[in-house]
């Protein structure tokens, strides 16, 4: 009788475990065998218990890296088609782009052709004209090898193989130089500007070449695209940290649906294919990698028929 109690005491613990009960525990009140197995099945149960635990917090773990890893599959499945439809238009554009660069370097080089071949060909005997044909085709010349040049540098800026050197830098010193350059051209069309800069010129850090050539690019096309004796005010002031500089004209403007583009390689406006001009739409592309480059930002506003403002921000630097 002495070990009926104990006997079904595990009996009852058997039952118990068999329905899921883990944490059910055999009284020990004994120090002989029947407590020494009570003692163990305790034990069994215990180890038990934590081992499935464990398991199903493995279980738990396991499912979540699952879940995770489906996600990522997922959004990199949908990136994998966003890059592909990326691709295919990047491989568009790119067919676009020679395309057009073909055209573009087919055109000068048909007219340097076929003006340097009537005169070899003997059917200009006027010097004076031989002479003006021979200018024709040299200007037409420096025109595509511009075209070339323009290529080759939107090609290293954007490979990002091209060196950089950066120094401090005064804009209204390279602004300066550049509108007392362009101010025969402005006035040959009647177009008036000017130069608005503070008391104080901030430093910039750059690269004079690239700068000199941004602004150079904004301020020539807001005289190429003016209306006769109209005017262009380019303006430098203190922003925060940054400098900024607007060019500002009162030429055709830019329409809405062009000035998402403007900035986009090759890419030459309603108005811009419509007027006699040597460029393909590469000046305002390289403009961007030049600002880039100079970690700063271009944005423009424009309305048809009233002009247009090119807004050029770059960080100032302490440097002298």
């Amino acid at each position: 009788k002495s070990t009926n109690r104990p006997l079904k005491q595990l009996v009852e613990a058997t039952r118990k475990i068999a329905k899921g009960d883990l944490h059910y525990r055999i009284p020990v009140t004994r120090q002989d065998e029947i407590g020494e197995l009570a003692y163990s099945f305790n034990n069994m149960t215990e180890s038990l218990r934590k081992s499935i635990e464990e398991r199903e917090q493995w279980n738990q773990e396991l499912d979540k890296k699952v879940k995770d890893a489906t996600k990522e599959l997922e959004s990199a499945h949908n990136a994998c088609k966003v890059s592909n439809i990326r691709l295919k238009e990047m491989n568009e554009e790119k067919s676009e782009a020679v395309m057009t660069v073909a055209h573009e370097l087919k055109a000068p080089l048909s007219s340097i052709w076929t003006l340097l071949k009537v005169t070899l060909d003997g059917y200009i005997e006027s010097p004076q004209k031989r002479r003006e044909i021979i200018e024709r085709a040299e200007k037409r010349t420096k025109q595509l090898v511009s075209l070339v040049k323009n290529l080759l540098d939107f090609s290293r800026i954007e490979s990002g193989k091209v060196e950089v050197e950066m120094k401090p830098l005064r804009i209204d010193v390279i602004i300066e130089r550049i509108v007392s350059l362009l101010r025969a051209s402005a006035e040959e069309k009647g177009v008036d500007i000017k130069f608005i800069k503070p008391k104080k010129s901030p430093m910039v850090m750059g690269n004079e070449e690239y700068l000199d050539r941004l602004f150079t690019n904004l301020v020539s096309n807001a005289i190429k695209y003016n209306k006769p004796n109209g005017s262009i005010i380019v303006k430098e002031e203190s922003l925060g940290e940054n400098v900024r500089v607007i060019v500002t004209d009162t030429g055709v403007g830019i329409p809405q649906s062009d000035l998402p583009n403007v900035f986009n390689i090759l890419y030459r406006g309603r108005y811009a294919k419509g007027k006699e001009s040597d460029g393909v739409g590469l000046g305002l592309s390289i403009a961007k990698r030049i600002i880039e480059l100079h970690k700063g930002k271009i944005r423009v506003e424009s309305e048809e028929a009233k002009g247009s403002s090119f807004f050029v921000l770059l960080p100032q630097t302490l440097d002298e």
